[in-house]
């Protein structure tokens, strides 16, 4: 099976327009789909709620995407080469998309060893941007080429880029399931809606003969 660096297509006005307004130490996953557009604004606060002091481990995060895009097959892949990420975003990835990235090793907002989940995309002009809602009060997003922002990512243990197999052409919150599930309950509610009526009219009382023909005599008197 061929796996490849999932590619998301996002706008400047998407890249450099995030806010999030429920804040937790752990919610650096939630963040990155609430930026490709996998989660609106109201269900990501409501993860990080739910998840946000706990975080989201790798097969969670596969599962996620296994989820939102069910035609695919995902893999969280981990490397130690950091130039292996250099490359693919300065000589492969397309302007107007983001990748979802990860690493392990010091986290400067924690001050501690731990997982964390970014986004590094290319704008319309292909600068290289990194995306990071969980540092600082609001964010950080930066170009990766100015030594300043690269040393968000540098020197850790290990590397992640989200990859997956399967149909091309990804778009941020694009899930393939929902429609199908949409039109589904739409036919259950029409065949629910029949089924209701044919059984109201057998149940409406029918007059008998007699009593047709003594209503018919009423009315001449």
């Amino acid at each position: 099976m061929s796996y490849q660096p999932a590619q998301f297509k996002m706008s400047d006005q998407q890249i450099f327009s995030f806010k999030r307004w429920v804040k937790k130490p752990m919610d650096c996953v939630i963040n990155a789909l609430e930026l490709i557009g996998a989660l609106d604004g109201r269900n990501a606060d409501l993860m990080r709620i739910a998840v946000g002091d706990k975080g989201l481990q790798k097969d969670q995060i596969e599962s996620i995407f296994s989820y939102l895009f069910p035609t695919n097959k995902w893999d969280f892949f981990g490397y130690t080469d950091i130039k292996l990420l250099e490359h693919f975003t300065m000589n492969i990835m397309e302007p107007g998309r983001v990748i979802f990235c990860g690493y392990y090793g010091h986290n400067v907002s924690v001050n501690a060893q731990i997982g964390h989940v970014f986004l590094i995309g290319k704008d319309s002009g292909g600068n290289i941007v990194y995306m990071d809602p969980q540092i600082g009060a609001n964010g950080v997003i930066c170009n990766l080429m100015d030594p300043t922002c690269f040393q968000y990512i540098q020197n850790k243990n290990q590397y992640f880029i989200l990859q997956y197999s399967g149909k091309a052409g990804l778009v941020g919150g694009k899930r393939v399931a929902s429609r199908k599930r949409h039109s589904s309950h739409k036919k259950k509610r029409r065949s629910r809606s029949r089924r209701r009526s044919r059984s109201r009219k057998r149940r409406s009382p029918r007059k008998s003969r007699k009593s047709r023909s003594r209503s018919r005599r009423r009315s001449r008197r």
